[in-house]
């Protein structure tokens, strides 16, 4: 049966657990510690006149950067601050990205609408099918969901439509800002949490906030979440098997 792992983790920036004041740690070694076939990869931070974390990461540790969104202008001086939805405003960019190891068939950014009220960045989706040796690709969708504090439900229709079909072999991932069961009611039917376990914050976590969800082909056959605590969410991952 052909299998694939996915891990997912918000990098914060680079900025460790402790506040916006936190040192930098290396988001390499975080990465190369989730270890995974694909990668779903939130706040990555690409500054202004620099290749940045998406590019580091895939080229220390064999990635193919199978896609990639621009959530917001930020800056990431004193505090780590979005400052514009687009625009010269800020001093880089914070991004959300889909890492593969194995061969990318297809990849595409659907964005996602409207744009919420209170929400500083846009939301999209990075979707990437790749080739695990099974008879169809198996698609991942990468995302980083607004805070609560925003209507999310809006987004339902637009998300919905964008995410791969739960006929076929799929993942959706990323830090989504809102419990399991809520991820998985926005998403609609047929999509099933493959990972539980609290995520957030990463010293001592209280909730699940970070989500990978999958349709009924694909088999879990295993899944954690990582004692990682170097940003300040922790890493997830699973085994999937279609």
């Amino acid at each position: 049966m052909p299998e694939l792992t996915l891990g997912s983790l918000n990098l914060h920036m680079g900025r460790g657990p402790g506040g916006h004041a936190a040192p930098f740690y290396d988001v390499v070694t975080a990465c190369k510690e989730v270890d995974t076939d694909v990668l779903v990869l939130q706040e990555a931070w690409v500054p202004d006149g620099d290749e940045g974390d998406v590019v580091a990461i895939a080229s220390a540790l064999g990635y193919t950067i199978a896609g990639s969104f621009t959530v917001a202008r930020a800056s990431c001086h004193d505090q780590v601050r979005l400052v514009a939805r687009s625009g010269p405003a800020g001093d880089g960019d914070w991004v959300v990205a889909v890492l593969s190891r194995l061969p990318v068939v297809s990849s595409t950014v659907a964005p996602l609408h409207p744009q919420l009220p209170h929400d500083p960045g846009r939301r999209a989706l990075v979707i990437a099918s790749v080739d695990a040796g099974g008879p169809v690709p198996f698609t991942v969708a990468g995302t980083h969901m607004p805070l609560l504090k925003d209507p999310v439900w809006r987004l339902r229709r637009s998300l919905r439509a964008s995410l791969p079909s739960v006929t076929a072999p799929a993942a959706f991932a990323g830090d989504m800002n809102m419990w399991g069961w809520l991820a998985s009611h926005l998403a609609g039917p047929g999509w099933r949490r493959a990972v539980r376990g609290r995520t957030y914050p990463s010293p001592r976590p209280h909730s699940q906030t970070d989500h990978i969800l999958v349709t009924p082909p694909v088999t879990v056959a295993s899944s954690e979440v990582l004692p990682q605590t170097l940003s300040d969410h922790r890493p997830i991952r699973a085994r999937l098997q279609f």
